[in-house]
C-alpha cells in the first residue's frame, strides 16, 4: 500500500532542491525514496549531520540569525541523532550496567524535547546550547564509529 508524506519547506529551499534534483534527473519523490531506502538499509543517515545552529553553539559561536522555529527544528533533529547514537552504543555494549546507563541517558535526552517553551527565544537558545554540548560530546564517538 502506498502512502503520502507531507513535508513543510521554505519555498526557496523547495524550488532550489527541485532545480538541483531535476538537473540530476530525479523528482523530489524519487530523491526522498532513495534517501529513505538508504536510511532503512544502512540504519543510518547517508551523511554526517552537523546542524548549523547547534554546531555554531558547540563551536562557541553565536548561532546563525535564523527564525526561531528553524533553531527548534534543527535542535529536535540533533536530539534524534544523539538518541540514535546512544541506542547504537547501548546495543553494542556488553555490560548490563552500562547498557542500563545508556538507556537512561537516552530517555533524558529525548525528554529534553519538552523542557522548553518554543515561543520563548531565551529558553530555546539555552536549550540549543545544552544540546550542542551533548552533540559535541558525541563527536568522538562518531569518529570512532567510522574507523
Amino acid at each position: 500500500m502506498d502512502t503520502t508524506l507531507t513535508v513543510r519547506l521554505d519555498t526557496q529551499l523547495k524550488d532550489e532542491a527541485e532545480r538541483t534534483l531535476d538537473s540530476l534527473g530525479l523528482s523530489m519523490s524519487s530523491a526522498i525514496r532513495v534517501f529513505l531506502t538508504h536510511v532503512v538499509a544502512q540504519k543510518a543517515l547517508p551523511f554526517p549531520v552537523q546542524a548549523a545552529p547547534v554546531q555554531a553553539a558547540a563551536d562557541g559561536q553565536e548561532p546563525l540569525n535564523v527564525p526561531l522555529h528553524v533553531h527548534i527544528e534543527v535542535m529536535l533533529e540533533e536530539i534524534a541523532v544523539i538518541s540514535a547514537r546512544l541506542q547504537q552504543m547501548e546495543q553494542a555494549e556488553q555490560s548490563p550496567e552500562k547498557r542500563k546507563e545508556l538507556k537512561e541517558i537516552g530517555k533524558a535526552v529525548r525528554a529534553m524535547r519538552f523542557q522548553f517553551d518554543p515561543f520563548n527565544e531565551g529558553e530555546v537558545m539555552t536549550m540549543v546550547r545544552k544540546i550542542s554540548q551533548y552533540a559535541k560530546a558525541m563527536q568522538p564517538a562518531r569518529h570512532q564509529a567510522r574507523s
